[in-house]
């Protein structure tokens, strides 16, 4: 069933409705429902929008989280465009 939130809050980011998919992703926040990529999901949500606390704090709700926080410290380490790497 997750899968299902995590797939429609793709959608809504591919489309740039980026109030949409943060609020389909709280939606399976407040049901409990846990996916392999949601902190990834929701840092590229926070990334999209600008948002450097939300980044900060899903990496840190990442910490600890068996396959949740290589992939976030991944992202961190790429470069973004613009920028040195």
């Amino acid at each position: 069933m997750a899968v299902n939130y995590a797939e429609l809050a793709r959608a809504y980011k591919a489309l740039n409705r980026l109030d949409e998919a943060e609020a389909v992703y709280k939606q399976a926040e407040e049901r409990k429902l846990e996916h392999e990529g949601q902190f990834r999901t929701s840092y590229w949500l926070a990334f999209l929008k600008g948002d450097a606390a939300q980044m900060a704090r899903t990496v840190s709700a990442a910490a600890g989280k068996p396959g949740a926080e290589e992939p976030l410290l991944a992202i961190q380490r790429t470069p973004k465009v613009g920028t040195a790497s």
